[in-house]
């Protein structure tokens, strides 16, 4: 947005010094008002809120003196620049100081040099303006900082609470809520997700408690990472069977999915145990079964213990398949494979005769969940999570101890000043933090299918027709692919959607150079529109040029490339 013109109100009781002053300054780009007397100039302070007064002298009525002083008197108007304009010098330059006046010119007045004044007056108004901003935001925030830290802080102690006994998912979803509607009965699709130990009847017969208590820690380690790791709700923990569902009370597009791939993560969890486990003299895997359907969800049990759950014919297909599963086995119902079969690779194991169901169920052995897939969520979950706690946690410290310093600057300075360095400190901690996520996101892609198959990929997604056309000899670091990745998918974000552009990337002579041109004027070419994609470039020491002409946009970059 353009910056508003400076407005100056000109008081005077001659027309033709009137048209003179606004003949100066409009040609100069200032908005111009005028008054001809002392009453009406107040008035136009009002209505007209100037940023600068020209004020005459002698005037019938109100002469500039009475003028200025009414002006000083009112807080609103108290630091409002007036030059005092007159043919009078000498006692008259003492009176107008005296009136409150900021500067003082004599008629007939030089052009520059009335220009002059003016710019330093109002650049004056222009820091005053910003400081008085500054600490109406400044009042606001001491006004609100108790109340909002304590909001933070109440609300970390009850997401503790939580989640002594419900999974992090459900906590996080309960506190986020504000209150607790979300644990009412509804009915939703899930993902249930059913897992038990194979070899634990004879295993608990044969241990000592201790050593029983030992085992299932461990598998319950196990079960709690996945949990966080896959954002799943625990329906039950109990012994050595475990209960999780997906899309409940949070939901996601992808439930289906993660409960294969936390089945497939537990797997590969068990492989490693088991070892630990046989050297003691226990030979145990685990089994799993999961569906996906309909579902009553919500809390049940009664005053003082209550747990949240979801109950249908989802929750028992998925027990059961659990109990057919062999160790190693991760067992999915038809329906379920319907919805994940392009991510995973299966082997069909048959149908089974279930208790409680009438026909038989065709259930299918997860062999492993495509790895680019399983890698890139599970990376993305993981950037999520620690920018949601990280970031959160991060904020909420500074905020606490913002209302520490506030409470000992009056009284401690000293401790004060010490509690505002470590708080500098952990800024930029945290900013490191965040650049090095920042750092870890790299479109899979990338990877799997090189520059041309994540332009076209991007292009799609943000609805631009492109041809792209990526040099088939195209090998670069991948610092520097990304860069290219990420530079042109921000300036493919800010065409209309439906342009049609053409991408272009080559690697020649040390130089990876990338082209974006789009037909129409889809783009805004300033160099605001496009910082982030600049500071890409030039961060690894690049260049890039934006020109738009003849209907078209064009952008072009290079990188050096070792």
């Amino acid at each position: 947005m353009a910056e508003r013109a400076p407005k100056i109100l000109v008081v005077d009781d001659v027309p033709e010094n009137v048209r003179l002053l606004e003949a100066v300054l409009v040609s100069r780009g200032y908005e111009v008002v005028t008054a001809n007397d002392g009453l009406a100039a107040l008035e136009r302070v009002q209505t007209a809120e100037p940023d600068l007064i020209l004020l005459d002298v002698m005037m019938p009525g109100l002469d500039g003196y009475a003028v200025c002083s009414q002006l000083r008197a009112n807080d609103d108007t108290a630091v409002l620049p007036v030059i005092m304009v007159t043919s009078s010098i000498g006692q008259e330059k003492t009176k107008a100081i005296e009136a409150g006046a900021d500067d003082f010119i004599p008629k007939p007045f030089n052009h520059d040099e009335l220009l002059t004044r003016v710019r330093s007056l109002l650049r004056i108004k222009r820091y005053h303006d910003t400081i008085k901003a500054q600490a109406a935001e400044l009042a606001e925030l001491n006004r609100t900082l108790e109340q909002r830290v304590q909001a933070q802080v109440d609300e970390l102690e009850r997401l503790r609470r939580l989640r002594r006994f419900l999974s992090p998912q459900l906590a996080d979803a309960v506190v986020s809520s504000g209150d607790e509607t979300i644990l009412r009965s509804h009915r939703r699709q899930v993902a249930m997700f059913f897992a038990d130990l194979r070899g634990w009847s004879s295993f608990v017969d044969a241990v000592e408690p201790e050593e029983l208590m030992r085992v299932l820690g461990e598998f319950h380690d196990v079960i709690g990472r996945l949990v966080k790791r896959f954002d799943a709700t625990v329906g039950f923990l109990e012994g050595d069977g475990v209960q999780l569902f997906f899309n409940d009370p949070i939901e996601i597009p992808d439930a289906a999915l993660r409960a294969v791939q936390l089945g497939c993560a537990l797997r590969e969890e068990m492989a490693a145990l088991k070892p630990v486990w046989a050297k003691r003299g226990h030979e145990l895997d685990v089994g799993v079964g999961i569906a996906l359907g309909y579902a009553t969800c919500g809390e049940v049990g009664f005053e003082g213990r209550s747990d949240y759950a979801a109950i249908g014919a989802v929750t028992n297909l998925a027990a059961r398949l659990a109990d057919e599963a062999q160790g190693g086995q991760v067992l999915i119902a038809q329906r379920l494979y319907a919805e994940v079969e392009q991510e995973v690779e299966v082997v069909r194991v048959g149908e089974f005769t279930l208790k409680g169901f009438r026909r038989p169920v065709a259930a299918f052995d997860v062999v492993a969940v495509r790895s680019a897939t399983l890698a890139a969520d599970a990376d993305r979950r993981e950037i999520e999570r620690e920018l949601h706690d990280g970031a959160q946690q991060d904020l909420v410290g500074l905020a606490v101890n913002l209302q520490q310093v506030r409470r000992l600057v009056t009284t401690d300075p000293a401790a004060a000043g010490a509690l505002v360095d470590e708080m500098r400190r952990d800024v930029h901690e945290g900013l490191d933090r965040l650049r090095a996520l920042a750092e870890r996101i790299y479109p899979p892609q990338l990877e799997t299918g090189g520059l041309r198959v994540a332009l076209r990929s991007a292009a799609a997604s943000v609805g631009v027709r492109a041809h792209i056309d990526v040099a088939a000899t195209v090998a670069v670091p991948s610092e520097a692919s990304r860069t290219v990745y990420l530079c042109c998918v921000g300036a493919l974000e800010r065409f209309a959607e439906g342009t049609s552009a053409t991408v272009a990337v080559r690697a020649e002579n040390g130089t990876l150079a990338f082209e974006i041109v789009a037909d129409g004027p889809g783009l805004a070419t300033a160099d605001a529109d496009l910082a982030a994609v600049r500071d890409r470039v030039e961060a690894l020491g690049g260049r890039l040029t934006i020109a738009s002409e003849s209907g078209a946009t064009r952008i072009a970059g290079s990188l050096p490339i070792r």
